[in-house]
């Protein structure tokens, strides 16, 4: 078409048609995928005779040794931007090669949340109007053959609607169900994920347009995989492939 123009089309079509030409499609190559570090952990070789190598070797390699004293007393994996900055990268292939340390490639997920401190808190007491709600929403999950699953809840703000949204889906999910929780825009997403993480805590995913590509990925994946019960985000978040809602 780029060619030959518009009228191409029809022309195409037609040697496809008499299997002239063969049509085929094909995925354009993703933008965004999981992200990837170099991490290094100690080895049973480095746990075992790391101690014995640094009484001799502490004042000989002082860098190496002050390196291995490191994983042996805090026992997790290090990235390499955090080792080299500190180290340098003779240091490190200084332990590799005596195979005290190895290399490795980890995942990392990149959660909107990350650094965010929640306060835990549990349910409120609830008043009796905001009780009797409740109670008739958390009735018709309670009975699949219950016709009546779409209420309007009217009220002004500040009257509690939030405080019955977080009931609704405490009860959805005491009963192995997964919950969506929308926003009408971005800006109101950041309050309400205080609420539901806070009641919620390591259960709630982000998704919206205001994320980064690698949020979104990562997010849209974990919710997947079933790591999250609870999605909150704007209109596309209707979307999210939650499983047993």
């Amino acid at each position: 078409v780029r060619a030959y123009g518009q009228k191409a089309r029809r022309t195409i079509a037609t040697l496809v048609q008499k299997k002239i030409l063969l049509q085929t499609q094909f995925q354009n190559r993703p933008t965004v995928g999981p992200k990837h570090v170099i991490v290094f952990n100690i080895t049973d070789k480095g746990r075992n005779e790391g101690p014995l190598w640094l009484s001799v070797n502490s004042k000989r390699a002082p860098k190496q040794a002050a390196l291995l004293s490191k994983f042996i007393l805090e026992n997790r994996s290090i990235e390499l931007y955090e080792l080299r900055k500190e180290y340098g990268d003779s240091t490190i292939k200084g332990l590799v090669s005596k195979e005290y340390i190895q290399k490795r490639s980890q995942i990392i997920r990149r959660n909107p949340l990350h650094g965010q401190r929640v306060h835990h808190s549990s349910s409120i007491r609830l008043t009796e109007s905001q009780k009797k709600i409740v109670d008739t929403i958390n009735k018709s999950f309670d009975h699949e053959d219950n016709a009546s699953k779409v209420f309007v809840l009217q009220g002004v703000t500040g009257s509690g609607k939030t405080e019955i949204y977080l009931d609704a889906t405490a009860h959805c999910l005491s009963q192995g169900k997964k919950s969506v929780i929308l926003v009408p825009e971005i800006i109101l997403t950041h309050q309400t994920v205080q609420r539901f993480t806070s009641r919620f805590p390591g259960k709630v995913a982000i998704l919206h347009s205001g994320l980064t590509a690698g949020e979104r990925f990562d997010q849209w994946w974990q919710t997947k995989r079933g790591d999250y019960d609870i999605v909150i985000g704007t209109r596309s978040a209707i979307f999210a492939p939650m499983s047993n809602l």
